[in-house]
């Protein structure tokens, strides 16, 4: 009897060994809230991999998925391919992406696990196989996290809300170096004076532009009042209209400014945001009293059409 049972059982291992494939493919779809453009720039740069891949970045050209390492294989402008070769073993991770809407991208992921040539060998790789049918879930599922949340996509919170404040006075100044935060200081202070002098009250923390026009720095402080106060040669008034805005909080130096203002322009590309007036940064921290640049506060805020 026993020796019929190995004689089965030799047969069953035979038929599997036999009859599994010399592939397999997993494909997994999702759709993801983000228009079309975010994934082409962060998937077809090799560079922004960094901040969706699934796992770890060993070097530019190395990146795992829990024990299995990737290397990109392929780059196109709507697809990314990327392949792992272990133990006569080859992983081909393929991505997919298509604009649904202007506010959606479909993502397909597929991957295709290629066995030995060896039939016997495929039996024991089949257990890996079914391992790494997981991880295509999960790699799907990390795929779907990160492009459904603007703060992993852009790297900052960027916050619709409401222009709180309309009279300002500003004043303009022309630099031919650019300006140190003694010289911005130095105008608020003056606006500030002139508020008081009006017997107005500042409601609000300064606000703030810097343009180079012909060589040249031109600044543009200002500050809201409680109420509309009369303009002199000096003082501009300006009365912003109500309306919506972007906003995104900074904490840093002007390095830290520029790249979250790359950003904010990312996202007002991707969902075709047009601005009625000219964005501006508020000084949360008063760059005069805190000389520590990793602790100044900035907002970024740029008005919108809705």
């Amino acid at each position: 009897m026993k020796k019929w049972y190995l004689i089965i059982l030799a047969a069953i291992i035979i038929a599997v060994v036999f009859f599994l494939p010399a592939e397999k493919t997993l494909i997994e779809k999702f759709d993801a809230p983000c228009p079309y453009s975010a994934p082409t720039r962060l998937m077809t740069d090799q560079k922004q991999w960094k901040k969706w891949w699934p796992g770890e970045m060993i070097n530019d050209t190395s990146y795992k998925i829990n024990e299995r390492i990737f290397a990109p294989d392929r780059i196109m402008l709507n697809e990314i391919t990327a392949l792992n070769r272990k133990n006569e073993t080859e992983i081909l991770l393929n991505v997919q992406f298509t604009s649904v809407s202007g506010t959606q991208t479909g993502f397909t992921v597929i991957s295709t696990y290629r066995f030995s040539r060896n039939r016997f060998k495929r039996m024991w790789q089949y257990f890996d196989y079914l391992k790494w049918k997981d991880e295509h879930k999960i790699i799907s599922a990390r795929l779907l996290e990160f492009f459904s949340d603007t703060k992993k996509i852009y790297g900052y919170n960027i916050e619709k809300k409401k222009i709180p404040n309309s009279p300002h006075l500003a004043i303009t100044q022309e630099f031919v170096n650019e300006p140190d935060w003694n010289e911005i200081y130095g105008l608020i202070n003056e606006l500030k004076e002139y508020v008081a002098s009006q017997q107005g009250k500042v409601v609000n923390d300064p606000i703030m532009n810097i343009f180079v026009e012909q060589g040249k720095f031109k600044v543009m402080v200002a500050v809201a009042t409680d109420r509309i106060l009369p303009a002199t040669d000096r003082y501009m008034l300006k009365q912003m209209v109500l309306g919506n805005q972007l906003e995104i909080e900074v904490k840093g130096s002007n390095f830290k400014i520029r790249e979250a203002q790359a950003q904010i322009e990312n996202y007002l590309r991707d969902y075709g945001k047009t601005f009625p007036a000219i964005p501006f940064q508020r000084l949360i921290t008063d760059r005069s009293k805190e000389t520590d640049s990793t602790k100044w506060i900035t907002t970024l805020n740029y008005p919108i059409f809705e």
